[in-house]
């Protein structure tokens, strides 16, 4: 048997039986929404758990960094979103993880600079890179509001740009973890779903496709009334 005391650190440790029980809440709450679950993984940092998340199979992931990028693509993780805002000089790095693993990494930006600096570096290499546009819904912390003109023009810039996909847009209702009331939560929840249809909405009466639109923190995935319009729910198991 194996002791505490002998593992060394940092090391995870989790209650198997839990995890499992929260992953399958989680899932079929997804479903009952209508969306496809997109598992946070910053915190375990596990193809196992990211397995676990998925019902026996890997799902699609959001990963907060370029290594947990790196690790869930080498792991067979063909979907993966990095969901914090990039910066161009991950370019490179990021088109080595994509060219040596075949898997897709979209990036997160609500900046025309940050967006042609990428295109041109991946248009130098031959190669392409997918796009999500951020968008604020509440927490203020970074993206774009959903009538805010850029927010469009960011998709224009992606669209025509041979070395970039634009796939649709993102948001994070961050601040709902301040909040112990459902009610509040629900309210949240409900703005974070608006910002992310409203923004597609503008995208599409701009004339370019949007197969993307992200929300999700754990509490408003559990108390949204409900998702019409969203294709995906991010939320930790």
């Amino acid at each position: 048997m194996t002791h505490l005391q002998s593992l060394e650190t940092p090391r995870l440790l989790l209650d198997r039986e839990r995890l499992e029980r929260n992953a399958e809440r989680m899932r079929e709450r997804c479903k009952a929404l209508g969306v496809t679950l997109r598992p946070h993984l910053k915190t375990p940092k596990s193809l196992h758990v990211a397995r676990v998340a998925g019902g026996g199979t890997l799902p699609p992931a959001t990963v907060s960094t370029l290594n947990e990028a790196e690790y869930f693509a080498r792991g067979g993780i063909a979907d993966v979103l990095y969901a914090v805002g990039f910066t161009a000089n991950k370019t490179s790095r990021l088109l080595r993880i994509q060219r040596e693993t075949g898997q897709r990494v979209t990036i997160l930006t609500d900046d025309a600079a940050t967006l042609r600096s990428v295109a041109e570096i991946a248009a130098r290499q031959e190669e392409t890179v997918s796009v999500c546009i951020e968008i604020d819904c509440g927490e203020h912390r970074g993206g774009l509001p959903a009538g805010d003109p850029l927010v469009v023009q960011l998709a224009e810039i992606a669209a025509r740009a041979p070395s970039l996909h634009f796939r649709g847009v993102m948001t994070h209702a961050g601040h709902s973890y301040a909040s112990p009331d459902p009610r509040v939560i629900s309210r949240i929840a409900g703005e974070e779903r608006d910002a992310a249809v409203a923004a597609a909405d503008a995208i599409r009466d701009a004339g370019i496709a949007v197969d993307m639109i992200s929300v999700g923190s754990s509490p408003t995935i559990q108390y949204a009334d409900h998702l019409v319009g969203v294709t995906e729910a991010r939320c930790g198991i």
